[in-house]
């Protein structure tokens, strides 16, 4: 596969790859010799039937491609590259024909992605758009990312339905090219020309509107998120959307029940998979968008590789269809046709012997436990005089603040005083909320807020350790306004509150003015880039980190 991923070196001629395909096809012969004497395994070399190993080679809708075919296809592009480099009529060593890998780079795009190839979302290869003619779609993942104390990064992953395949692109090309002018990718239609028909799901199973305003409906969702959604690559957390956090996360101002679209077994009403959509308002430039905000994302793991995924994404936007929304925005942890603007995670370590325990960080080279620990120690107390916590009676001000402060970029929200009642207030064990107030004006000068987002310790929970031992309690930084007070002493009281609140480790991307303090107090940087897509909206700046201030759970 070298072959492939890599530039061929030029002074390598047509013949040397021609044999070195035929000793490749030779060698598969004799360890497909040898696999029929031996039982099947997963990729982490558990027993299996085979039947959802990621050992074959799959594309979009679930195809599974033969060795034959994955060789044939093999040969094909090593013959189209020396055609190309021959083409040229002169070498250049130790430089890649960048023309000859791009072109190359999009078409294995194209095949696998085929899924997104249909949907009204910015491709890779675009120069326009406008002829993309069918429903929708978006993968909804996020990132669950380590860091070590040295800052030795560690492999971060997502997990969705594994028909979401990630496209890894080289250094010099990262997919975040420009495009046309920025609006809608495929033009509005009439609500009356929406599909009213649900889209078919396999026999067995049944579509059906979670209520997330009873109990029994938050608790299946927390089950099927708990058990089946976003882990590592090594399988050491799983994030831990607790109930409460759910229902805070589905129900904003003007939720509709029909976008919470779960998948169940029609003999046992067990809900086997997820999709969900909330309200938002956008501003993307100069243009303020109604959008849906779509999120969880989840199949059972038992039911993974069998196409269930596109038929959420498409159910999901067939319904914000009929409530006359176009345009949606999502976040995932995989390259997909197309990213507007990527982030990284950045994480403040807290709880510095509990991390190291549970294998989230490991200690710096050279460096004992009581020296990390002094290391990340913090304040006793806040430092700024007046900083308290959010009240309803806040809510005005607050407002006006923040939607000042967004004017500042490119990619934000909106928020009207109804959203920021429900999405900022505080509430215990979901989200935090920190203002200064003016004593003159009465006006908010300053703001910083977090939410609880915790993660499962997967192998402490399954040995039956203690429950603190087993949740990795995370604060997410949210949203943060500075304008009396320096932004470091703002989100260094932050770190103290959450300290205080029991918090192991406080993360944050380096969106908006985040980097401002990510150095100064201690963040380490991460492994894991979190994407941001717009579907049916064509964004064409370049969006950098720092123009970006859209906050998405």
């Amino acid at each position: 596969m070298e072959n492939i991923l890599h530039p061929r070196k030029e002074e390598e001629d047509e013949e040397e790859e021609e044999e070195r395909a035929r000793r490749m096809r030779e060698k598969k012969t004799e360890s497909d010799e040898a696999d029929d004497e031996r039982p099947q395994t997963s990729p982490r070399g558990k027993p299996g039937d085979g039947k959802d190993s990621d050992v074959t080679t799959t594309n979009a809708i679930g195809e599974s491609a033969s060795s034959q075919s994955i060789l044939e296809a093999m040969e094909r592009m090593l013959r189209t590259m020396n055609a190309t480099n021959n083409n040229n009529g002169h070498h250049h060593h130790h430089h890649r024909n960048n023309n000859s890998v791009n072109n190359n780079r999009i078409e294995q795009q194209k095949k696998e992605h085929k899924f997104w190839s249909t949907q009204p979302v910015m491709q890779f290869d675009s120069v326009s758009n406008d002829d993309d003619d069918d429903d929708v779609g978006r993968n909804t993942t996020r990132v669950i990312s380590r860091r070590s104390a040295n800052l030795v990064g560690r492999n971060s992953g997502d997990s969705t339905d594994d028909t979401m395949t990630t496209a890894k692109n080289d250094d010099n090309d990262d997919g975040y090219e420009d495009n046309n002018d920025d609006g809608a990718i495929e033009q509005k239609r009439a609500v009356e020309d929406v599909r009213t028909k649900g889209f078919d799901l396999p026999p067995g199973y049944i579509w059906d509107e979670v209520d997330v305003d009873t109990q029994t409906g938050r608790d299946e969702i927390f089950e099927l998120l708990a058990n089946n959604y976003v882990e590592d690559d090594d399988e050491m957390f799983r994030f831990a959307y607790a109930p409460e956090f759910v229902k805070w996360a589905l129900r904003p101002p003007g939720w509709e029940k029909s976008w919470h679209v779960g998948v169940r077994i029609s003999c046992t009403g067990t809900l086997v998979a997820l999709i969900t959509g909330i309200p938002a308002k956008l501003k993307a430039n100069d243009h303020r968008l109604e959008i849906a905000e779509i999120n969880f994302l989840c199949v059972h793991k038992k039911l993974r590789r069998k196409n269930f995924a596109p038929v959420l994404i498409q159910e999901i936007t067939r319904r914000i269809n009929l409530k006359n929304v176009w345009q949606a925005a999502y976040t995932a942890g995989v390259v997909l046709p197309k990213p507007c603007a990527k982030a990284r995670y950045w994480h403040r370590s807290i709880n510095v012997k509990k991390l190291v325990d549970i294998r989230f960080t490991q200690l710096g080279r050279g460096m004992t436990m009581a020296e990390t620990i002094e290391h990340y120690a913090m304040p006793k107390k806040i430092r700024i005089k007046g900083l308290r916590s959010m009240e309803e009676k806040d809510v005005k001000t607050v407002t006006k603040l923040l939607n000042a402060y967004f004017e500042k970029f490119k990619l934000a929200p909106i928020k009207t005083e109804e959203d920021v009642r429900h999405w900022l207030v505080p509430r215990e064990d979901v989200v935090y909320s920190y203002v200064k107030i003016d004593e003159r004006t009465n006006e908010a000068t300053d703001f910083c807020s977090f939410y609880n987002l915790s993660s499962t310790v997967i192998q402490h929970s399954q040995t039956g350790a203690d429950s603190k031992s087993s949740l990795l309690k995370a604060a997410y930084c949210y949203y943060n306004v500075a304008t009396s007070e320096n932004i470091e002493d703002l989100v260094q009281d932050a770190l103290v509150l959450a300290r205080d609140l029991g918090f192991d480790v406080f993360n944050a991307l380096n969106v908006s003015e985040n980097d401002k303090f990510l150095d100064s107090l201690k963040f380490g940087v991460g492994d894991g880039d979190l994407h941001y897509y717009l579907y049916n909206w064509r964004i064409c700046d370049t969006l950098l980190p720092k123009d970006v201030a859209l906050v998405l759970l």
